[in-house]
C-alpha cells in the first residue's frame, strides 16, 4: 500500500489567520527603526501656548514698573480717604472715578501704599446726584494676587444715598483670571457738600495703577505702625473726633447747653458792669 505523508503544519504568518504581507513587513520594523512623524501631525492640532488668553494671561497684559519691587504674591487692602466729584440723573451713565491709595504687602511683610484710580460705572437703577463726595473707602478682606496688579478688574455691586444721612458703595473685587476673589471694595460717607438720592447698579469698573513715584517698601518700612500707615492712623482718629462731636450734639444737645452757658456767663457780668456805671455816678 501507499504510505501518506503526514500534513505539515501552516507558518503562524500564513494568510489563514488574518495577517497581510504588508503587515508582515510592518511588523518587521522595530520601533526604534520606524520615523516619528511631528507633533503636529501625529495629534491633528498644535497645543496651546501657556500665555494664550484661554489661560487667563494676555501676552500683551501691562505690569508696573514696581513689580520687582515685591517678593512672591502680594496682599491689597487697607483703607484711604477719597475725594471725587459726581453727578447723575436717572436717565443717564452713572460715572465715579475717586482715588484709592491701597496698602501693597507681600509674602514677607514688607508693604508701601500705592496709588490707583477708581472706575465704577453703572447704568441700572433710579439716581439723582450731585455730590463732591468726601469718603473712606476700603478692601475687606484683603485680595491676593500673583504679583503687583497693574489693573485690578471689579464685579458687579451697587451704589446707594440718602440725603443728609449716608451714601455707600460696595462692588466685588476679581483676581487676574477674572474670577471673584472673596474680597469687596467699599465707600461710604455722608453726603454733606451736595446731594444724592436712589438706588443704582454698578456693573463692572477697574482700579488702574497710577502711582507718582516708585514703591519703596523697604523705605517705607518705618511709616507702618504693625499694619497701619501713619496717615491711616491720623485719618482715623480725626474720623473718630467726628464722630464723638456728633454724637455729643445728637445726645447732649451741645447747642443747648453752650446757649445756657453763655446766658449765664452774661448774667454774671451784668452786676459788675452796673455797679461800674453807679460809682461812675
Amino acid at each position: 500500500g501507499t504510505h501518506d505523508k503526514p500534513p505539515s503544519l501552516l507558518s503562524a504568518q500564513h494568510p489563514l489567520f488574518g495577517a497581510s504581507a504588508s503587515e508582515q513587513q510592518v511588523s518587521k520594523v522595530t520601533p526604534s527603526e520606524a520615523p516619528e512623524a511631528p507633533t503636529g501631525i501625529r495629534s491633528g492640532r498644535s497645543l496651546l501656548d501657556a500665555t494664550h488668553p484661554a489661560f487667563g494671561m494676555a501676552r500683551d497684559r501691562p505690569t508696573t514698573p514696581d513689580s520687582d519691587r515685591f517678593h512672591g504674591p502680594v496682599s491689597v487692602g487697607g483703607f484711604f480717604l477719597a475725594v471725587s466729584p459726581t453727578w447723575c440723573l436717572p436717565s443717564s451713565r452713572h460715572s465715579m472715578q475717586p482715588t484709592a491709595q491701597l496698602t501693597i504687602r507681600d509674602e514677607h511683610g514688607r508693604a508701601s501704599r500705592v496709588r490707583y484710580v477708581c472706575r465704577l460705572h453703572s447704568t441700572k437703577g433710579m439716581k439723582i446726584e450731585a455730590l463732591v463726595r468726601f469718603q473712606v473707602g476700603w478692601i475687606a478682606p484683603r485680595a491676593r494676587f500673583t504679583e503687583l496688579p497693574y489693573r485690578i478688574q471689579l464685579g458687579r455691586g451697587f451704589d446707594i444715598g440718602v440725603p443728609l444721612l449716608f451714601h455707600f458703595t460696595a462692588v466685588n473685587v476679581l483676581d487676574e483670571r477674572g474670577n471673584s476673589t472673596g474680597s469687596c471694595l467699599f465707600f461710604s460717607g455722608t453726603p454733606m457738600l451736595g446731594f444724592s438720592l436712589g438706588y443704582a447698579r454698578i456693573t463692572g469698573g477697574e482700579l488702574v495703577h497710577a502711582a507718582r513715584r516708585p514703591a519703596d517698601p523697604d523705605g517705607e518700612a518705618g511709616h507702618f505702625l504693625g499694619h497701619i500707615h501713619y496717615r491711616q492712623l491720623g485719618f482715623l482718629m480725626f474720623k473718630v473726633a467726628g464722630y464723638v462731636v456728633c454724637a455729643a450734639a445728637v445726645f447732649f444737645n451741645i447747642g443747648a447747653v453752650l446757649n445756657q452757658v453763655g446766658d449765664a456767663a452774661v448774667a454774671a457780668t451784668s452786676p459788675l458792669t452796673a455797679e461800674g456805671t453807679w460809682g461812675a455816678a
